[in-house]
């Protein structure tokens, strides 16, 4: 685990990082995430939380949370310094004790009162806003780098306003409207989250988020009739050719799905990377749709003939695909001076500590 007191070495940058720049304009910098854990040690870690969480019946799962986040930030390294977690379990035992309380109305409820479900489903979505900041609050309150921790807005309101205002566009639009309560919904979590004092800035458009969309539909429509045509011939020209249409049909569209959603997230990701800055730090979220589909597609293979042995393995591989493809980009006098800064100010916000209501949901 790295110490956050570490005194930062920023590593030599090749001259293939420089982003280019104007004559006139100072040269930026790529800063890449590095990951420096082990399938082996985060696999003894998994395995050890998962015995334990199954003889304490779950309780042992905030402090699994813990262990986890912890081994996974402290291998996080930016400029060659680590983050830190710092949850108590208790309050994550907390927030799921909640969650439980009211999974447990919804699921057992009606054997005392058929009214009982609807209450839970409605209690949860009349809460998900707040409960959506509180846990916001919590896990950045909790994630520190070089000692200076991380923050999130209390801003209700605001939540309120994204969640049912996406709601709405989405059912009187009959779905079509989905991307714009994306939009929303990733524009008030980055704008409403900080770095010790200074706050993050979303400079995004819902237009591009429209067009990251319409383009996952264009191309599902284009391989839904090429699995059409190849269903078609099949059944026309095998024997048996119903039952190979069929196969093909079906596994066709859970293909296009598949390709749907790893698309969407990895544009979804570059379009995040590009419209996020905090002060004079830019970042960059180098994610591959191909890439993506790739690693899903080994690790689901690598599960099911492990018989469920490879999870770890599978899960790490996932956690530093992303970390290794996001990057920080600034000028590196922008840069060092920034979190010289962040650092000169940790003394009064990195112990900062949160209040009762800031439990961990798993949001």
């Amino acid at each position: 685990m790295t110490d956050s007191n570490d005194t930062p070495n920023t590593p030599p940058i090749e001259s293939s990082t420089v982003v280019a720049a104007a004559p006139t304009e100072i040269a930026e910098y790529r800063y890449p995430l590095q990951f420096t854990g082990t399938a082996s040690e985060y696999s003894r870690i998994w395995i050890v939380n998962l015995l334990l969480s199954i003889v304490t019946l779950g309780i042992f799962s905030a402090w699994a949370k813990v262990r986890n986040r912890k081994y996974l930030l402290g291998n996080t390294r930016l400029a060659d310094v680590g983050f830190d977690y710092h949850a108590d379990p208790i309050k994550i035992l907390k927030g799921r004790i909640a969650i439980g309380i009211l999974a447990g109305a919804y699921a057992f409820g009606a054997k005392i009162s058929v009214a009982i479900p609807a209450i839970a489903i409605l209690l949860f979505i009349g809460l998900f806003p707040w409960l959506l900041v509180r846990g916001s609050i919590f896990n950045l309150g909790n994630t520190s780098y070089r000692g200076l921790r991380f923050g999130f807005e209390k801003d209700y309101a605001g939540s309120y306003s994204a969640f049912y205002k996406g709601i709405a566009a989405t059912i009187f639009s009959f779905g079509l409207a989905f991307p714009y309560a994306r939009f929303l919904a990733l524009k008030f979590r980055i704008s409403r989250s900080r770095f010790g004092t200074e706050k993050f800035n979303f400079s995004g458009e819902s237009g591009d988020v429209f067009v990251i969309y319409i383009r996952a539909i264009g191309m599902s429509i284009l391989a839904g009739i090429g699995v059409g045509v190849l269903g078609f011939v099949g059944q026309k020209t095998i024997p048996s050719g119903n039952m190979v249409a069929a196969v093909i049909w079906v596994a066709g569209m859970y293909g296009i799905f598949f390709l749907w959603f790893v698309y969407i997230q990895a544009e979804t990701a570059k379009f995040i990377g590009r419209s996020t800055k905090l002060g004079p730090i830019k970042f960059e979220l180098k994610f591959s749709a191909s890439e993506l589909a790739a690693l899903y597609l080994t690790n689901a293979i690598a599960i099911i003939f492990s018989l469920g042995l490879a999870i770890p393995w599978a899960l790490l591989r996932a956690y530093k695909y992303r970390v290794t493809h996001t990057a920080v980009i600034a000028a590196p006098m922008d840069f060092e001076v920034f979190v010289a800064a962040a650092e000169s100010s940790s003394g009064a916000l990195a112990d900062a500590a949160v209040d009762f209501w800031d439990i961990d949901l798993g949001f």
